[in-house]
C-alpha cells in the first residue's frame, strides 16, 4: 500500500509520506480484525470505529491521489473483515444440530404462523432435535427446502452395450449338408459290398 501512495500523491515529501504510513495502517486494520461470535456485533463497531481513528486526515483536506489511496486501504480492510465475519458465522452455524422437518401447515392471518412436523431417525436424533430447539426457542431462525427429490432427475437413462451377437451353429454353415441322407447311401453301399465278398467267399 505504501508504495502505491507514494507513486499516487506526488513528491513523496515528508506530508505525503505521513499520509501513506497512515493509509497503510488503514489498511492493516483488516488483517488485525480477530471477531469472536457472541461479540461479532461489537468487534465489526470497534473496528469501523478504529479505522475512522486511524484514517490518515479529513477526507476534505487529501487529494485526488490520496482519495484514491484511502479508497484501496478501505475497501481491503473491509473485504477482510467481512470474509472473516462469514467464515465464523458459517462455522458457527455448522456446529449447530440441524433439525429436519415436514411443513404441515401454515397460517397466513396477520401474522404467518406455521405447523412443523421434526423427522427423526433414532433416540439420538430426536434427542439432539429437542435440545436444538429448546436452544433456538425465541431466537430467529430460517427455513429452507430441502426435499432430496428435488434433486433426482436424470437427463436420461444410461445407455449399455447389446451383448455380442450369438455365434452361428454348424448346421448353418453352407458346406455342411442339410440332412443326413448322403451319409445313410453311403453305409447301405457298404453293407452290400460286404455282403458280396461273404458269398463270395
Amino acid at each position: 500500500m505504501a508504495r502505491q501512495t507514494k507513486a499516487a500523491t506526488g513528491d513523496g515529501g515528508a506530508h505525503e509520506q505521513a499520509t501513506a504510513a497512515a493509509t497503510e495502517k488503514l489498511a492493516q486494520s483488516g488483517d488485525q480484525f480477530a471477531p469472536v461470535v457472541d461479540t461479532i456485533a461489537g468487534d465489526l463497531r470497534d473496528f469501523f470505529i478504529q479505522m475512522w481513528k486511524d484514517r490518515p486526515k479529513p477526507w476534505s483536506q487529501t487529494s485526488n491521489g490520496e482519495q484514491n489511496d484511502i479508497v484501496r486501504a478501505v475497501e481491503y480492510a473491509v473485504r477482510n473483515a467481512v470474509a472473516k465475519s462469514v467464515d465464523l458465522i458459517a462455522t458457527n452455524q455448522m456446529a449447530d444440530v440441524p433439525i429436519r422437518a415436514i411443513l404441515e401447515s401454515y397460517a397466513d392471518k396477520g401474522d404467518i404462523k406455521a405447523v412443523l412436523k421434526i423427522k427423526t431417525a433414532d433416540d439420538t436424533d430426536a434427542e439432539n432435535a429437542v435440545l436444538a430447539l429448546h436452544r433456538a426457542q425465541g431466537k430467529l431462525v430460517l427455513i429452507s427446502k430441502a426435499t432430496p427429490a428435488d434433486y433426482l432427475g436424470e437427463r436420461g437413462q444410461v445407455q449399455t452395450d447389446a451383448d455380442d451377437p450369438a455365434l452361428p451353429f454348424a448346421d448353418d454353415r453352407p458346406d455342411h449338408p442339410a440332412d443326413d441322407s448322403d451319409l445313410s447311401d453311403g453305409d447301405d453301399a457298404a453293407r452290400e459290398n460286404g455282403e458280396k465278398l461273404e458269398d463270395e467267399a
